[in-house]
């Protein structure tokens, strides 16, 4: 067993990811047992907000550290029941254009996060994720209250 500084970083840089497989496996499960997929969608994208705050807020590494393990594992969590949300409103053809349409506006964000990201740092991230859980509350609404559909 290597003692390095090299080591010891590879291992801190990990923990948030094992952190998110285990938040991935849980929101997962709980999505399947609750049917309560945009509430456990907002809950997983307030869990990556409170975690960008306490990374940007945070005075010592382990508090950042843990504000990066919150973050890392809210986004990841959010992923898994984000995708079951469009087969709730599109079914058959419509189900497949939404979903290509997701991927490329996706795409398109990947392309230019890095850069605004770089300009005006994390704070926009977190406001983006407060309205995506507005979004997500409204969407649970919108599923428990819509008539069903006449396919």
């Amino acid at each position: 067993m290597q003692t390095g500084i090299l080591w010891k970083v590879g291992l801190l840089s990990a923990l948030p990811h094992l952190a998110s497989v285990v938040a991935m496996v849980a929101v997962s499960r709980l999505s399947d047992r609750w049917k309560k997929r945009s509430l456990l969608l907002a809950a997983s994208l307030a869990v990556a907000a409170a975690g960008w705050l306490l990374t940007l807020l945070a005075e010592g590494p382990w508090l950042k550290l843990a504000g990066l393990c919150l973050a890392q594992s809210g986004m990841m969590a959010v992923l898994p029941v984000f995708w079951t949300l469009p087969s709730l409103f599109l079914g058959g053809a419509a189900a497949a254009g939404g979903i290509a349409l997701i991927n490329s506006l996706a795409n398109i964000g990947g392309i230019f996060a890095p850069s605004l990201i770089g300009r005006f740092g994390i704070a926009p991230m977190v406001a983006v994720m407060v309205w995506g859980m507005v979004m997500a509350l409204l969407t649970q609404w919108f599923v428990e209250n819509r008539r069903p559909r006449l396919d």
